[in-house]
């Protein structure tokens, strides 16, 4: 079922389209109805994650009561005037939608707009020239909305066939951006039960984007460890900004890498290292780092390519980045590992962080760790150290 964020609409054409879209889409598609954008109310708008937005513009016509004499002169029975074409109505919401996510996110994701007739088959949509107002991939008919695969291929087909058109990826992080500026009750964390993966790293060559950087905090803040290697200064600098931003707008603040409530300092704007770190975040500053990786890379949960390892293994000998760590940290649990360091390598952060891992990650991740961890050491003292790193770390996540 598809999460629909809006009421059901009264009228009976608009509210069987309500009830089939909610019936027969997937979960992770959102639908919008009767919103306003620049002074009129569409009537359905739904999000595909990594696909785009689809405006359905509704038209509770009946075959047998309309007369197509152009595109924009329809005689329809109980109207006055000829009604002008739903395509093009449908358009002009999806441009000001467009225009909109363009404006105040700086991208251009995929927008298209279809026509739906639920009480016109195709049989009549072609007896009675509405194929002259949109083309039939375009339309839903009556019979799309009596079918759940029927229903599904109309809307996905539409985005394969326009995939051509040059777009910005309709990313989770996006979308969330967007719903959250059209519900403001909507979660951070854990977005209708899709969980969060543990941790991203970004490689970025390239100068990114405002919406960019802002995605990579916002999604920081949901609770995903971010690590994040650029080679442009300005960037490093925006970056730093963005996250202060971020701490001082939820009254936190940071002190030897632990977050603590109640912001004062924040960090520093004259901060000229070439790298800083705080709980699960670390941003790292790479002199011609276009040379060593000639692309963007975001690698998620530890899952390396064998390029990407290449690359790393490159920035972990001219940078603090500690491969072996993440290697440690982000290990399969499918077979044993055996890790062996000397004092003051980092053994006691890489079993925390470890630990961190196999409770955030997105799949079978440990929810009763009494019964699921066990850690032993040798001493009273490291035991006490251990806990209270441990407890220190879970302090941490929940701000």
């Amino acid at each position: 079922m598809a999460k629909m964020i809006d009421e059901k609409p009264s009228f009976k054409g608009e509210g069987k389209v309500w009830d089939k879209l909610n019936e027969y889409l997937p979960s992770d598609m959102v639908v919008y109805n009767q919103r306003e954008i620049n002074g009129r109310e569409y009537d359905f708008c739904v999000m595909a994650e990594n696909l785009g937005i689809v405006v359905i513009e509704v038209k509770e016509w009946l075959a047998e009561k309309i007369i197509v004499n152009g595109v924009d002169n329809i005689d329809v029975e109980g109207y006055e005037r000829p009604q002008t074409s739903p395509k093009k109505q449908a358009r002009v919401y999806r441009f000001a939608i467009l225009n909109k996510i363009s404006e105040k996110y700086n991208v251009s994701p995929l927008v298209l707009d279809m026509v739906c007739y639920p009480f016109i088959s195709k049989a009549e949509y072609e007896s009675s020239r509405l194929d002259i107002i949109s083309e039939e991939q375009y339309t839903i008919f009556k019979e799309d909305l009596e079918d759940r695969e029927r229903l599904n291929n109309k809307i996905i087909n539409v985005f394969q066939v326009n995939s051509v058109i040059p777009h910005s990826d309709f990313s989770y992080d996006l979308m969330f951006r967007i719903r959250r500026s059209l519900e403001p009750d909507i979660k951070e964390n854990v977005e209708d039960g899709k969980v969060l993966p543990y941790s991203k790293l970004y490689i970025i060559p390239d100068m990114p984007n405002i919406t960019e950087v802002e995605e990579m905090i916002d999604i920081y803040f949901m609770g995903v460890k971010s690590i994040i290697f650029v080679e442009d200064g300005a960037c490093y600098k925006n970056i730093i900004r963005c996250l202060n931003d971020g701490l001082r707008k939820r009254n936190v603040d940071y002190k030897k890498n632990n977050l603590y409530l109640g912001y004062y300092k924040g960090i520093s704007e004259e901060k000229d290292d070439d790298c800083f770190r705080i709980f699960n975040f670390e941003l790292y500053h790479i002199d011609s780092l276009g040379a060593k990786c000639s692309e963007k890379i975001v690698v998620k949960e530890g899952k390396v390519t064998p390029q990407a390892y290449d690359v790393l293994r490159t920035l972990s000998e001219c940078s603090a980045f500690n491969l072996q760590q993440y290697e440690v940290e982000h290990a399969s649990t499918l077979h044993d590992i055996l890790v062996e360091a000397g004092a003051g390598t980092g053994k006691t952060f890489s079993m925390v962080s470890r630990i961190a891992y196999l409770c955030n990650k997105e799949v079978d991740a440990v929810s009763n760790i009494a019964d699921e961890i066990a850690m032993v050491t040798f001493t009273n003292d490291a035991a006490i150290n251990m806990k209270k790193r441990l407890k220190q770390m879970f302090v941490n996540y929940l701000y």
